[in-house]
């Protein structure tokens, strides 16, 4: 890559983010998102022995993990498993404390991040843009001393990663308009990805990119089916008049045809024809088959998302299809997207 910035970019990154705000992208995006934002947060500390038994000498309130279960998920002994930095982190400690006290500086930091949205809606944004354009920024603003009190959220569009010379990254640059540019470095910012690209070790990806075409296919098939509706559409039916019919005798066929389907109370009448024949049309609405091409589409995205079909749909009449379905979704999709957080 002889380019200075990552590939992509924020005209790419910002192509994707607005294929994901409509359609089944969004919903599939949603779902994992929402999933992810509702999982708690937790934040442990090695435990010392001298801190656990002096009082006074700790300055956070934790206390000591002691479910077996837990220590085993901590040290990735467990069918699931933490982190590989938690893993490693966890296992070299003999006790692990879990840090509950709500004026922790780190604890405040992962329930409101950014001072101007809710800690909900900023993982919900931090998850969704992760899937759908493979990566966002968290950017350390304001400090008390040595320790981040706030991290904004910064959408992928509107930032370029700069390469580095002597290092993989030399920073970030952010900006809404090219006016108004911000140069952050790399040690303020913490680079969130869903997957590292296969072309540029310093972009990213997601599953959005698998299904690109499906979702553009998707969106293709309902703008032709809304034009088609705007536009009037195909007639439904098409009425064959004699060969000799005389332009002013087609005019009265047609008005009289319009006086006897439209209007009040004319559903369910009787059409009476003198001269002409109804002839059911045989357009098809467009050319992707319009149901089986859509399901097709939709399924397609949401499998490449995670959601497994019982999920999606809320209505699988198989209750042990649909309880094994959501495990598989919360075990296979969920609780990796939330261990890269």
């Amino acid at each position: 890559q002889t380019s200075r910035y990552s590939r992509g970019g924020p005209a790419a990154d910002q192509a994707l983010v607005l294929r994901a705000i409509t359609g089944t992208v969004n919903r599939a995006a949603s779902i994992v998102a929402t999933a992810c934002m509702a999982q708690k947060l937790r934040l442990y500390r090695p435990g010392t022995k001298e801190a656990v038994s002096t009082p006074g000498t700790k300055m956070w309130e934790t206390r000591k993990v002691r479910s077996t279960k837990r220590l085993d998920y901590l040290r990735g002994e467990g069918k699931f498993q933490p982190g590989r930095k938690s893993m490693e982190m966890a296992s070299e400690c003999e006790e692990i404390e879990e840090v509950t006290d709500p004026m922790n500086p780190i604890v405040r930091l992962l329930q409101q991040p950014d001072p101007d949205i809710s800690g909900t809606d900023w993982f919900f944004l931090h998850y969704f843009y992760k899937q759908v354009a493979g990566r966002c920024y968290g950017w350390l603003g304001d400090f008390a001393g040595m320790m981040p009190v706030s991290m904004y959220l910064l959408p992928p569009q509107y930032v370029q990663v700069v390469k580095g010379t002597t290092r993989l990254i030399d920073g970030f640059r952010y900006g809404r308009n090219t006016t108004n540019i911000l140069d952050i470095a790399p040690e303020d910012t913490i680079y969130f990805r869903h997957r590292v690209s296969p072309l540029d070790i310093t972009g990213a990806m997601g599953w959005l990119s698998s299904v690109i075409m499906e979702s553009d296919d998707e969106n293709a098939a309902m703008a032709s089916n809304i034009a088609r509706w705007n536009n009037g559409g195909s007639p439904g039916n098409v009425y064959e008049a004699s060969p000799d019919s005389s332009d002013p005798q087609i005019e009265q066929a047609k008005a009289s045809i319009e006086r006897q389907i439209r209007g009040v109370n004319k559903h369910g009448g009787v059409l009476v024809l003198k001269g002409c024949k109804v002839v059911p049309n045989s357009v098809k609405p467009h050319e992707m088959q319009y149901i089986e091409g859509l399901n097709h589409s939709s399924a397609a995205i949401y499998f490449a998302a995670g959601v497994p079909e019982s999920v999606y749909k809320l209505n699988d009449a198989n209750l042990s299809s649909s309880e094994q379905g959501n495990f598989q979704f919360m075990a296979y999709c969920i609780a990796p997207a939330c261990k890269k957080t």
